[in-house]
């Protein structure tokens, strides 16, 4: 068996990710991508999209497409020197890019690529607590970009200088909840009853959702969107404080990469489901069926976890 190996002593790569397997592997993704363009091309019911493509403005679409370019770029060359400065340039590139593919084709928010590239470095022969540090270093460093981004976008979009001209107030209203409720566990903390209070939150969150999607009232709509963002950020405070404290030392890298890939994906699903529903029956009966879902679920989870309900307080599992 042939490997690539690492500089600096580390073991050599496996053949799974050796160089001539990896261009195989890219001329498979390429054949598939050219097969996606057909369907994109071809396939009934993306007319619309076509559409839109086709009376876009040439220069904003090679912007995009040139801002995305370089934002690979400047994933791949950011990588060596987060995780090994000793790795060859030609390796580093090679298992970045293949992070990036993954994680364009996995809806996980840069989980599944940054998998990908821990697997591949621990078969290489890094040390599995280097990995996870530099790993949770890089995710940071690559998400605080998007942080930034979305907050410019936003700010922009908040003024009406870019995008179409919709309510700042009704876009702003869920943060607004969520910074006042922040604010106000800061002065009265969670000390009882966290299992009822995160089951009511969410329940809330439900009742808010129906409500916002049958309201006619801007300020009806607004109250509910506020009472949303405070009720959905006290939900998902106690969520990921149990989940961290409850989770054994050696096992909490774990479990928290776990959570995040489940909840980054139920994004990704949440958004496809609505869209969905939405063509099916229509906008209102969409916002109103995940509302009804929300209390729906609330309810099941109650029932099937008695113990997580009865939750007393966060550093303790009995009432």
């Amino acid at each position: 068996m042939v490997a690539t190996p690492l500089p600096g002593g580390s073991e050599p790569l496996p053949d799974d990710v050796a160089p001539a397997r990896l261009r195989r592997r890219v001329l498979q993704v390429v054949a598939l991508l050219g097969v996606l363009l057909l369907a994109v091309a071809l396939a009934p019911g993306l007319g619309e999209v076509r559409d839109r493509i086709a009376h876009a403005d040439p220069g904003w679409l090679v912007l995009a497409v040139a801002l995305e370019a370089l934002s690979c770029v400047s994933y791949a060359v950011m990588f060596r020197p987060v995780f090994c400065n000793h790795m060859s340039r030609r390796t580093s590139w090679e298992i970045s890019w293949a992070e990036l593919g993954v994680g364009s084709l996995v809806p996980a928010s840069g989980a599944g690529g940054l998998a990908l590239g821990a697997w591949i470095l621990r078969r290489g022969g890094m040390p599995a607590e280097r990995i996870a540090r530099r790993s949770v270093a890089f995710f940071l460093i690559k998400s605080s970009v998007n942080f930034v981004a979305v907050a410019v976008i936003g700010t922009l979009l908040f003024v009406g200088v870019l995008g179409p001209e919709l309510s700042p107030w009704l876009t702003a209203a869920p943060a607004v909840g969520a910074v006042c409720v922040s604010i106000a566990l800061v002065r009265v903390p969670l000390m009882r009853h966290v299992g009822r209070v995160m089951f009511a939150c969410v329940a809330i969150y439900g009742l808010g959702t129906i409500v916002f999607g049958v309201s006619r009232s801007v300020p009806l709509s607004l109250a509910a969107l506020i009472i949303m963002g405070g009720a959905d950020m006290i939900s998902v405070l106690i969520r990921t404080s149990l989940i961290q404290l409850d989770t054994p030392d050696g096992m909490r890298g774990r479990v928290s990469a776990v959570n995040s890939l489940c909840t980054n994906t139920s994004n990704q699903l949440g958004q496809f489901e609505s869209g969905v529903t939405a063509a099916l029956f229509g906008t209102v009966p969409a916002v109103v069926i995940g509302g009804v879902g929300t209390l729906v679920i609330a309810g099941l989870w109650m029932r099937w976890f008695p113990a997580l309900y009865e939750r007393d307080s966060l550093t303790s599992r009995t009432h």
